[in-house]
C-alpha cells in the first residue's frame, strides 16, 4: 500500500497593500499628504472591476509585486519602511475618518502556510491598523 504525504508550502505571490477608502477622497491630496505614490486610486464613482465595494474614493499602494517575494517578509519589507516613515500622515487620516487598513494576499493550498517574521509582525501592529488577510484558493 502506498501513502502519499502532502507536503506544506508557502503561500505564492504574498503582498501587503495599504488601503484608504472615503465617500469624498481625493486621491491627489492623499498622494500629497503621505508623500507616497499609489499603486492604484480613484476618486469616488462606480468601480466596474469590485462592483460591490460601493463607490467610495480609492487609495491603494501594494508591496512588490514583481513576483520576486516568495516570502511575505520579504514582499512587505520595503513597504513598511515607507508606511512607517508616513504613520503620522495615516494616523491624521484615520481621526478624519478615512478606512485604512492593510491587506494581506497571496496564492494558498491545502496545507500552506504563511509565514511572517515577528518583527515583520511587530511593524504592522505598529501601525495600529487593522489586518484583513485575504488567501487566494484557486486552482492554478
Amino acid at each position: 500500500m502506498e501513502t502519499y504525504e502532502e507536503a506544506e508550502a508557502l503561500w505564492g505571490g504574498p503582498t501587503l497593500t495599504l488601503k484608504i477608502t472615503k465617500s469624498d477622497l481625493d486621491p491627489e491630496a492623499v498622494t500629497r499628504r503621505l508623500r507616497l505614490t499609489p499603486t492604484a486610486s480613484a476618486g469616488p464613482g462606480f468601480d466596474p472591476y469590485a462592483p460591490l465595494s460601493g463607490s467610495d474614493g480609492r487609495w491603494f499602494l501594494d508591496s512588490d509585486t514583481s513576483g520576486r517575494a516568495s516570502q511575505f517578509t520579504t514582499a512587505a519589507g520595503d513597504l513598511l519602511v515607507r508606511l512607517t516613515a508616513a504613520s503620522a500622515a495615516i494616523r491624521d487620516l484615520v481621526d478624519e475618518g478615512y478606512s485604512v487598513q492593510l491587506i494581506v494576499r497571496g496564492y494558498s493550498g491545502p496545507r500552506s502556510t504563511a509565514l511572517v517574521a515577528p518583527e515583520v509582525l511587530r511593524r504592522i501592529a505598529d501601525l495600529g491598523l487593522p489586518l484583513v488577510v485575504v488567501p487566494s484558493t484557486n486552482e492554478r
